[in-house]
């Protein structure tokens, strides 16, 4: 069903085309090693100045630090994490919408970020995207036919005699009518665009699908059904998936392997069957505390290190940042908040590793000023460790 060329694009130019078989285990289909991604911070015009006059470096947020992950054969792998973590900067990098600031990444085996054109078109055929909005993502003067033919005139996959055969058939496996090509996104629901999204998306018979908050904005009866579809057209055409969500239950039941990112950094890495009994970072079990408490009512339970239970009743502290009004001075411009008097949000960081105000940052574990376990040695940068295998994280706990 899946066609995948193991040989690259020199194979598809032959017209040599492969099938993608065996366990999910086998070699990698996406391999990401520590990509990095960064942006400058917009600033007042006269505090550029004042910068530029007092030789400080332009304020940049560091989106991603240093990621690193394997996707496997006909796996779902879940990115977790709250907003503002990077889980989609991280998918549009992948995708190229963004310039990484260092790494590497490989589909098949192809380097996705140094390849020349006719390589990274070979790799945009294999690897599709589904975003979060729906209606935002298809171009509204665009019909159905308009828009599933467009990817199939820009790579040329299949002769043309078939693209209609091929959409027809495409609606019809994402549970649309054939008869749906002539009509406009607006003549549809928010859950039959995304099935637009995702026939889209599979229309050039893509070996990883990256499905980027694909249900979030979805009522909670549509949601399940989207997540159906995509489970049976993950098993029935042999895909990988990278799954990015912030809902831990959501991110439970889709994946195989799970990871956490907190303000661009993985910090856990583990089985999604261990989500629940088996997590080590104090980022995770506060995001699990949360999800729980909310949905149950119900504190987390304890984590094999011996780490007692939250009791009955604690209130867990919520996963979005707060946002307080910050200071002004006599001229009305906003001023930086110093670094640690902010509950929130770190300090962006510069070139340097200095925070958005030009003061250094002191280096450490980026969760600490949140961690309710903190020790002296949080003050230095936490190597992984291997929890079991299969399961890593990035802490001091528990070491001795």
């Amino acid at each position: 069903m899946n066609a995948v060329e193991r040989d690259g694009p020199a194979a598809a130019d032959a017209g040599e085309v492969g099938v993608m078989a065996g366990p999910a285990g086998a070699s990698p289909v996406l391999e990401v090693e520590k990509v990095g991604k960064r942006f400058p911070l917009e600033q007042p015009p006269l505090r550029r100045l004042r910068d530029w006059w007092k030789g400080r470096p332009a304020p940049v947020l560091q989106a991603l630090r240093e990621v690193s992950f394997s996707v496997g054969a006909r796996e779902t792998l879940g990115i977790l994490g709250e907003s503002g973590s990077g889980k989609s900067t991280l998918a549009r990098v992948l995708m190229g919408l963004y310039q990484p600031d260092g790494g590497r990444a490989t589909l098949l085996g192809e380097d996705l970020f140094t390849a020349d054109r006719a390589r990274r078109a070979w790799c945009r055929r294999r690897m599709q995207m589904v975003f979060q909005d729906p209606f935002g993502s298809l171009d509204p003067r665009m019909n159905v036919r308009q828009l599933l033919a467009e990817p199939l005139s820009i790579h040329l996959p299949f002769p043309r005699g078939e693209w209609e055969e091929r959409m027809v058939r495409g609606l019809e496996e994402v549970g649309l009518e054939g008869d749906s090509l002539d009509r406009y996104p607006s003549e549809f629901s928010g859950g039959q665009r995304q099935r637009i999204s995702i026939c889209r998306a599979l229309i050039l018979d893509p070996v990883l699908l990256i499905a980027d908050e694909a249900v979030s904005a979805l009522d909670v009866s549509v949601q399940a059904q989207i997540l159906e579809l995509l489970v049976r057209l993950k098993e029935g055409r042999g895909l990988s998936l990278l799954f990015i969500s912030h809902d831990v239950a959501v991110v439970r039941q889709m994946a195989d392997r799970v990871l956490v990112l907190f303000k661009g950094t993985i910090v856990e890495s583990l089985p999604a069957r261990c989500l629940l009994e088996d997590v080590v970072h104090p980022y995770t079990r506060r995001l699990l505390g949360a999800a729980l408490h909310l949905r149950e009512g119900r504190p987390l339970p304890p984590v094999a290190s011996g780490t007692p239970a939250p009791a009955a009743g604690t209130q867990f502290p919520s996963t979005q940042a707060k946002e307080p009004n910050p200071p002004t001075g006599e001229s009305g411009l906003v001023s930086p908040e110093p670094p640690g008097e902010s509950d929130d949000l770190p300090p962006a960081l510069n070139a340097e590793g200095g925070d958005s105000s030009g003061r250094p940052r002191k280096g450490g574990c980026g969760y600490s000023p949140w961690c309710d376990v903190q020790s002296d040695r949080c003050a230095e940068p936490p190597p992984e460790m291997e929890v079991h295998p299969g399961h890593r994280v990035r802490c001091w706990r528990d070491r001795p």
